[in-house]
């Protein structure tokens, strides 16, 4: 596997007051390929998940 510099990733996260709740929306930099971009989503969309349960 090559080898890449560290570098910034940014994540913003949206939360947004809606009937009933709140809405969040992530949005995040792609990564240097698009398996570790794939892996970071799985890893945010399973972040959002466990939040879901938290709250539920």
């Amino acid at each position: 596997m090559p080898y890449h510099e560290p570098y910034e990733q940014l994540t913003v996260v949206d939360l947004t007051p809606v009937e009933g709740g709140t809405r969040v929306v992530m949005q995040v930099d792609e990564l240097h390929d698009d398996v570790w971009t794939e892996r970071l989503l799985a890893g945010r969309a399973n972040e959002l998940e466990n939040l879901v349960r938290l709250v539920a």
